[in-house]
């Protein structure tokens, strides 16, 4: 069994932000960037 290795990128997508500081929910967005992984755990709810 070979492992398996995903995208070492994550895409930050930047949104407005409403009431209590929510993300607005819209495709709109001022601009997009990428951070790349070096290996580490990184914890998809933050």
């Amino acid at each position: 069994m070979t492992e398996r290795r995903l995208s070492p990128f994550i895409e930050v997508v930047q949104k407005p932000l409403i009431f209590k500081d929510r993300p607005l929910k819209t495709d709109e967005s001022s601009g997009r960037l990428l951070v790349e992984d070096e290996g580490q755990f990184l914890d998809p709810a933050i």
